[in-house]
């Protein structure tokens, strides 16, 4: 088994309640890569993506470390409606 290569860094409040604009200034900067990412090509999984908010802040983190995000795979994708949320 592989070291973690990307761990949360800060504690937030669930996204669950939030809209688009608050999931995405909850989540920022709270990733952090591991530098062993540095020079890998990464496929990211999420379980649920609602805003992309998740897999927004771990490309970034990913991309400062210096690894390559090449593909990104949701189980579930909930619709921005089911939350308020516009496309």
């Amino acid at each position: 088994m592989r070291e973690r290569w990307l761990e949360k860094i800060r504690n937030t409040p669930r996204q669950a309640a939030l809209g688009r604009a608050s999931r995405r200034e909850n989540l920022s900067e709270s990733f952090r890569a591991n530098r062993a990412v540095a020079h890998q090509r990464v496929i990211l999984l999420d379980d649920i993506m609602t805003s992309g908010s998740t897999l927004r802040e771990a490309i970034r983190a990913i991309h400062c470390c210096g690894g390559q995000v090449i593909g990104a795979a949701v189980i579930a994708r909930v619709g921005a409606s089911a939350y308020g949320l516009k496309p």
